[in-house]
């Protein structure tokens, strides 16, 4: 998959690079949050959405699966931050939502790892073709003759003898 990386940079900044930035803003953010202002939230994820989105980028190198880590890495830290025994942390806001990003990524090289996949490209651009839909002439007629075994073992049976179609 071609990568468009100028959408995966951008100019936005992560926060903590400001001079002006307040460290204790997201937590303010995290504790309104708490009390149901999903719009707390949603600055959070405009604040964070384009680093967490590089971050993982650069751990995956994959831009498809990046978005969806990243979106689940938001999708974790809201159920964290609803848990009600959920409590700030002593560092930075960012560290600690870095770090589920961090650990969103392991798991998804992880599941790489356990789940190995070829895409029909690097299948094709190997110069092999694809599997044929179609199967083995052979197999497809083995398939067609178990299936009219099937169909002609079925009419054989009355409504009334099946179990399950009562009424």
């Amino acid at each position: 998959m071609k990568v468009d990386r100028k959408s995966l940079s951008g100019s936005a900044q992560p926060p903590e690079t400001s001079e002006e930035y307040d460290k204790t803003a997201d937590w303010r953010l995290v504790t309104r949050i708490q009390a149901g202002d999903d719009r707390a939230f949603e600055k959070i994820m405009a604040c964070y959405k384009r680093p967490v989105l590089n971050f993982v980028y650069r751990m995956i190198a994959d831009a498809t699966e990046a978005q969806d880590v990243a979106q689940d890495v938001f999708v974790r830290a809201y159920r964290h931050m609803r848990n009600p025994e959920f409590r700030e942390k002593k560092a930075k806001f960012s560290t600690w939502l870095f770090q589920i990003a961090r650990n969103a990524a392991l798991d998804c090289l992880r599941r790489r790892r356990r789940h190995p996949s070829t895409s029909l490209t690097q299948v094709t651009d190997a110069g092999h073709e694809p599997a044929d839909s179609a199967g083995n002439p052979s197999d497809n007629a083995h398939t067609a003759d178990i299936g009219r075994e099937i169909a002609a073992a079925v009419t054989g049976f009355s409504i009334k003898s099946c179990t399950g179609i009562h009424s």
